[in-house]
């Protein structure tokens, strides 16, 4: 397990969160399912569409798509 981890880290260090953000989206067990993200005192509910390249928040809202960098996500208690 730790070569596996050191080889990881290696990796992220060479070369970024690209060569995991697909791997991170597939094994996503909450992808598609409803979300709130907190960032203060408002409240943004949406359906959780993975992550970006950077590592951001995806979130649909109707028809609109947007990425959230900060905020803290709720899991329990969106539907």
């Amino acid at each position: 397990i730790i070569n596996n981890i050191l080889k990881s880290i290696t990796l992220f260090e060479n070369s970024g969160f690209g060569d995991f953000h697909q791997k991170w989206n597939k094994l996503d067990i909450w992808y598609g399912q409803p979300v709130v993200l907190e960032i203060g005192d408002n409240k943004i509910m949406g359906i959780h569409r993975g992550i970006d390249l950077s590592g951001a928040l995806i979130l649909e809202q109707g028809d609109q798509i947007s990425s959230w960098n900060s905020g803290e996500v709720r899991l329990r208690g969106a539907r």
